[in-house]
């Protein structure tokens, strides 16, 4: 529901008792944002990141950038939009919004209007600029999903939320099943699936996480989707990324194995299917260790986990 069929039903599902409506904008194309803009029409804006992701359309970053960037649009009235202290584009985006008014996020101990720190595996320290600093507890806090939790605190404060509202709500979050929601596996080890979807931002963050757990890292990665003539070199650039991690096993069924198992070195095992892959690890996990599962939707990954947990 976030294109220009959904986006428009999201609309025309709220009541004449609803006061908020958070709608979620989607693109494949430049120009899908802009469009979308003029169908809401928002108030309070965001901009999580920009990355590699279909790029079997947009045929580049650059393009990716600009289309995401049709959010800030003036529509002829002053918007609150929030923007992340921490990303490469930060001033960029301050140019380009400065008739609006502007709320910072930051996950890396800069000053900003709404911050996070982690305090321990669970649990991560917020300050904002209406109240005093609180904790909140919240299982599976990998660093995207720090940023996705200040976002959604800093929307919902714009429009009046506190601690009280913030607080039992994430306290609730028990994770999504496929976005890197934690599993008891096969002999006590820990399976974590990411099996819903992947790009190369959201797989180096989904593997810093994994490493950042007590335990040996496995991961089993599968094929990323519409990288284009870039697939191999995104490929290769997630193996030396979880090597330099310090991942010790990965398995893997893509497109690339010969490369990406070359970039990984020792430790690197390519299967041409999910069945051998599956009979090949099960027997081998055990207590303290702790395996991410990810790859594009395509790839069906979430039959592997489902043979992992227990």
């Amino acid at each position: 529901y976030n294109n220009n069929i959904g986006l428009p039903l999201s609309i025309l599902k709220a009541d004449s008792q609803s006061k908020i409506v958070v709608l979620e904008m989607g693109a494949s194309r430049v120009g899908d944002i802009k469009e979308l803009i003029n169908i809401a029409r928002p108030n309070v804006v965001a901009l999580l990141n920009v990355s590699a992701a279909h790029l079997e359309t947009f045929k580049s970053i650059d393009n990716i950038l600009l289309t995401k960037e049709e959010i800030f649009i003036n529509q002829g009235f002053n918007k609150t939009v929030i923007l992340n202290k921490d990303d490469k584009h930060f001033n960029r985006w301050t140019k380009k919004n400065s008739l609006n008014n502007i709320r910072t996020i930051s996950a890396m101990n800069k000053e900003a209007d709404y911050t996070a720190s982690r305090i321990s595996e669970n649990q991560i320290l917020i300050k904002t600029p209406h109240e005093s600093s609180f904790n909140l507890m919240i299982k599976n806090i990998e660093y995207h999903n720090i940023l996705n939790i200040l976002f959604s605190i800093a929307i919902a404060c714009e429009v009046g939320a506190r601690s009280e509202h913030i607080i039992p709500a994430l306290g609730q979050y028990e994770g999504i099943k496929g976005r890197s929601k934690i599993y008891s596996g096969i002999s006590n080890s820990k399976i974590i699936d990411g099996s819903y979807n992947a790009n190369p931002a959201s797989f180096k963050s989904s593997i810093n996480y994994l490493t950042d757990l007590n335990g040996a890292s496995w991961v089993i990665m599968g094929q990323m989707g519409e990288l284009e003539d870039k697939s191999e070199e995104y490929h290769v650039e997630i193996a030396i990324h979880a090597a330099n991690q310090g991942v010790e096993k990965l398995f893997l069924i893509t497109d690339h194995n010969k490369a990406i198992t070359k970039a990984f070195g020792h430790g690197a095992l390519a299967f041409s299917n999910r069945s051998d892959l599956i009979k090949h690890i099960k027997p081998l996990l055990k207590n303290n260790i702790n395996v991410l599962v990810k790859a594009s939707r395509f790839m069906k990954f979430e039959t592997i986990v489902d043979e992992l947990i227990s």
